[in-house]
């Protein structure tokens, strides 16, 4: 199925979208739960005042990202790092 220049408000339920490629979509305000995006890839995202709550993210790789504001279970993560990279070696 291909969506170009569209406006849609689309529900999946029990649906299989692997091997899927989202270029320039707005997904603001959308909702994932129970979802596998395993091996995926994203890039140019904007995460924005997002939350993420019960999710797995063994083997995880952030790499040349805006941290600004970003925490995790509270902890300010730009100041956890500057922490780490200044401690004596």
């Amino acid at each position: 199925m291909n969506l170009h220049n569209t406006k849609a408000h689309i529900s999946a339920d029990n649906a299989d979208l692997s091997h899927s490629t989202f270029t320039n979509v707005n997904l603001s305000h959308a909702s994932f739960t129970d979802c596998s995006l395993k091996n995926s890839a994203f890039s140019d995202i904007a995460l924005t005042n997002s939350t993420f709550t019960d999710i797995c993210l063994g083997g995880v790789a952030i790499t040349d990202c805006n941290i600004d504001g970003l925490t995790i279970d509270g902890i300010p993560v730009k100041a956890a790092l500057d922490a780490y990279r200044n401690q004596p070696k």
